[in-house]
């Protein structure tokens, strides 16, 4: 949620001025903002694994090259978009090489910035949740020393930062509930009950498992659905012969899916309230090229489970 918010406030202006349509650019954030669920250190690999007692470094290392395979797929998706229809993202003019190097003088903040974070989440320095602080502690010191200090600086940052969250946390707060009334009408157990129980063959069941989560993972909050359901489910995954961490992996997911998909996917309200002015028909119909190719990235991992289960099998 917080990856879509950060895009669509940095990444949508700067489409929207080279001339991409909008409903590609929602699109866009919309998918790429939940796909960083995928990629190492993820919480909800870390949240399957406590529940299903896996081993927790092959879950992360699993998601790593699902993760850049499905942005790969989403980058030919919009290729071959861009090229059926060159008006939503129109060709702009590259500069000069060395116009384009010299640019490079201007990064070092980024690279700094990056440097700080990556080398602080894997020497064990913080987690993930402080690296937020601790990147934006480094910002606000790099303004100092480029700009000095600035009140009305300091005031934009809090005034933005206070709108983004709160939009945020009310929408996890209606879910919270939504999912505690869930809860207490016992839907998922029941609904998991039903599906372990039915009479055909592995492959039917885990399909009808994937849509049970799709669905769930718009309405609900998805760590209060693996604690209900993977108890349940999870054994019964496994004696259909499916390989554990790939499953783990096929659910982060269909919970990245579940959050784009409408009409209750959670990233495109949180696209709505991020980007002033925004139309939710618009973000529905950007929305709809990616969750396509979600499918086909779907499918793919149940053809050639080898995707996922490659780099844990190394381990």
């Amino acid at each position: 949620m917080a990856s879509t918010a950060t895009l669509a406030k940095i990444a949508y202006p700067e489409m929207i001025k080279s001339g991409v349509d909008r409903k590609l650019a929602y699109g866009a954030i919309a998918s790429v903002g939940p796909l960083a669920v995928m990629i190492p250190p993820s919480i909800l690999m870390i949240v399957f694994a406590i529940i299903t007692q896996q081993s927790i470094g092959k879950l992360l290392i699993g998601g790593l090259l699902p993760g850049l395979f499905a942005a790969v797929i989403y980058m030919v998706m919009v290729y071959i978009l861009v090229k059926r229809n060159p008006a939503i993202a129109p060709s702009v003019a590259k500069p000069p090489l060395e116009e384009r190097l010299k640019s490079l003088k201007n990064i070092w903040g980024f690279v700094i910035l990056v440097f700080v974070i990556v080398a602080g989440l894997y020497s064990g320095f913080f987690t993930p949740t402080e690296a937020g602080s601790i990147g934006a502690f480094v910002v606000f010191v790099m303004l100092l020393f480029m700009q000095g200090f600035k009140w009305q600086i300091i005031k934009d940052s809090i005034i933005q930062t206070i709108t983004t969250s709160s939009m945020i946390f009310l929408l996890v707060c209606s879910t919270y509930v939504f999912s505690y009334f869930i809860t207490v009408t016992r839907i998922p157990t029941n609904l998991s009950n039903l599906l372990v129980s039915l009479p055909v063959d592995p492959i039917v069941i885990l399909l009808a498992v994937i849509l049970m989560y799709l669905i769930m993972g718009m309405f609900m909050d998805m760590m209060s659905a693996m604690f209900l359901t993977l108890p349940i489910l999870f054994p019964s995954i496994i004696a259909l012969g499916f390989d554990p961490i790939w499953f783990g992996v096929m659910l982060v997911f269909l919970v990245e899916v579940a959050l784009v998909t409408p009409p209750f996917g959670l990233s495109l309200f949180i696209l709505n309230g991020a980007v002033p002015g925004s139309d939710m028909k618009e973000i529905y119909r950007g929305s709809i090229p990616f969750i396509v190719a979600d499918f086909v990235i779907i499918a793919l991992f149940i053809l050639f489970p080898q995707i996922i289960t490659f780099l844990p099998s190394l381990m």
